[in-house]
């Protein structure tokens, strides 16, 4: 009795191909590779076309063009505003901090992220890096106000989130 098992073809490693259950195949051996955790995310070394040099391919490396759709969906329902001064970076009137244009490496590469927001002196604050890597602290009200306006929008926001 033969199964079939639905492949997905790796980029740039023709003769690999990543299962629906998350294993890597050899699709001219047909054996099954072994993956391991490594950091966030399955990883399995497989060999480049050339047959000399191997690599760590991620698992969820494969889903990122899917991925990055499914993030500029969230930000097509969001009301989002760009933040001035800021040209990587949107904010909805509520106060969620998006990331609009990240990076190749790192948290949150290839797509929009949220960005973290932690508290400081008792008022929620954000990290913000331009584009020459330099990060500056501001809180989430300031950010509301120069994107959305006066201090009446933070206010209607506030009472919408706390009846």
């Amino acid at each position: 009795m033969e199964r079939t098992i639905d492949l997905t073809p790796i980029p740039n490693a023709p003769p690999y191909a990543l299962s629906k259950s998350g294993y890597v195949y050899n699709v001219k051996t047909n054996k099954r590779m072994k993956r391991q955790w490594i950091g966030n995310s399955w990883r399995t070394n497989i060999r480049r076309p050339d047959g000399k040099t191997s690599f760590y391919f991620r698992h969820n490396d494969i889903d990122s063009a899917a991925r990055k759709e499914r993030f500029e969906d969230v930000l097509s329902r969001e009301e989002t505003k760009g933040i001035p001064g800021w040209s990587r970076y949107e904010i909805t009137p509520y106060g969620t901090v998006w990331c609009v244009s990240a990076g190749t490496r790192g948290r949150g590469a290839g797509g929009p992220f949220i960005v973290s927001e932690f508290t400081h002196r008792n008022k929620s604050h954000v990290n913000l890096t331009n584009k020459f890597g330099v990060r500056r602290r501001h809180s989430v009200e300031s950010l509301i106000r120069s994107a959305w306006g006066g201090p009446e929008i933070v206010e209607k926001e506030i009472l919408k989130i706390n009846p």
